[in-house]
């Protein structure tokens, strides 16, 4: 009889500030996107195998007195595997930044729209379980050759999936509210 077990994990973290121009955001007006997204992965996979044969087998030939059974030969496994994928926090905002004649940034503010900021949440869970088994008989006799066998194979899969997005609207709200200045520092080293 065999036995492997694998547990996989993997967490990733992203965040990125984008910046440029386009059709709707022409100089002094930059457009800025805000986005972040942490996702975390995991996969565990278990299988249990076995290959049997019956050769002198006391049980087999001796108390049931079935001697042809002692060439029975038995293959086998099971196997069950998790996958979860979970992404507790992903957000995605987007403002409007006013730059200065040399392009330095003076200001930020959040778009006015229906979804100026998006949060996302995920959750995926899969369980996945399949079975299998494998016998024969070979069977001789005068110039004869011959295997009975027979075999089952099964499996069962489920997945529960959620996900949600919320999204912040802001139109309505005053500009003032919407707007951060940009901070700026001048520090002396030395």
């Amino acid at each position: 009889m065999e036995i492997s077990s694998y547990l996989l994990r993997n967490d990733e973290a992203e965040a990125s500030i984008a910046r440029g121009f386009d059709q709707n955001n022409e100089f002094p007006d930059q457009k800025v996107n805000y986005a972040t997204r942490l996702e975390e992965r995991e996969l565990q996979i278990t299988q249990i195998s076995g290959e049997h044969r019956f050769f002198n087998t006391p049980f087999v030939t001796d108390v049931l007195k079935l001697d042809f059974l002692e060439n029975v030969e038995l293959d086998w496994f099971y196997s069950t595997s998790t996958a979860r994928t979970d992404i507790p926090n992903e957000t995605d905002f987007q403002a409007s930044a006013l730059l200065d004649e040399t392009g330095r940034q003076l200001s930020t503010q959040l778009l006015a729209t229906t979804s100026s900021g998006q949060f996302s949440l995920l959750e995926l869970d899969e369980d996945h379980s399949s079975w299998r088994g494998d016998i024969s008989l070979p069977i001789e006799g005068d110039n004869i050759h011959w295997t009975l066998s027979a075999g089952w194979w099964a499996s069962k899969k489920t997945r529960d999936y959620s996900g949600y997005n919320i999204n912040l609207n802001s139109v309505g709200v005053q500009s003032s509210m919407l707007s951060v200045p940009r901070v700026m520092c001048s520090c002396r080293v030395g």
